[in-house]
C-alpha cells in the first residue's frame, strides 16, 4: 500500500473540521479523527439551569429565571408583600409532594402559588389539581407565557 502525502492547505482545511494531524517521518502524515463525546442533554424537555445573580443558586429554567426577576422586581416596587421561591405542599389525598416555583402575599394578603411551565406532563397536571383541591383559600395560577409581565396579568 503507498503511502499518499498531503499538502499543507489540505492539512489545515481538516484541522479546521475538527481533524488533528501529526507528523511521523518528514512528509508523511496521519489523520485521526478527534474523539467527542455526545452533546450532554439538559434534563427531558431541554431546559437550562440559570444561575440566580442575586442568590447565586440554580433555578431550573431560563422561562422560571425570567419569572422570578419579575417577582423580585414587583416586590422592590410594594407590588407584593413577600415572595418565595419553591413552596412545598403536602397532598394528603395521594402521598406526595408538590414543590411550586413561586409563592407571594398580595397587597391584600391573600396568599397565591404560581408554577412557570414549559411543557405539562401528566404526573404534573395531577398533582396541580389534588393541590388546588387540598388547599382552596390559595390562589393558584399556572404560567406558560414566556413574556410573563407581571401579576397584574394573572
Amino acid at each position: 500500500m503507498a503511502k499518499e502525502k498531503f499538502t499543507q492547505e489540505w492539512l489545515d482545511n481538516l484541522k479546521n473540521k475538527g481533524f488533528t494531524y501529526k507528523d511521523k517521518f518528514a512528509n508523511e502524515v496521519e489523520v485521526k479523527v478527534k474523539d467527542t463525546k455526545p452533546a450532554k442533554r439538559n434534563g427531558k424537555y431541554n431546559a437550562i439551569k440559570v444561575e440566580d445573580p442575586e442568590t447565586g443558586t440554580m433555578i431550573d429554567s431560563k422561562i422560571e429565571a425570567a419569572h422570578v426577576a419579575v417577582f423580585r422586581k414587583e416586590l422592590k416596587e410594594g407590588i407584593i408583600q413577600t415572595y418565595s421561591r419553591q413552596v412545598e405542599f403536602y397532598i394528603l389525598s395521594i402521598g406526595c409532594k408538590y414543590i411550586a416555583d413561586h409563592g407571594w402575599f398580595d397587597s391584600d394578603w391573600v396568599f397565591h402559588v404560581a408554577d412557570s411551565k414549559g411543557m405539562q406532563t401528566p404526573e404534573f397536571k395531577l398533582k396541580w389539581k389534588a393541590v388546588q383541591l387540598q388547599y382552596p383559600n390559595i390562589k393558584f395560577h399556572l404560567i406558560t407565557d414566556k413574556k410573563f409581565k407581571g401579576t397584574a396579568t394573572l
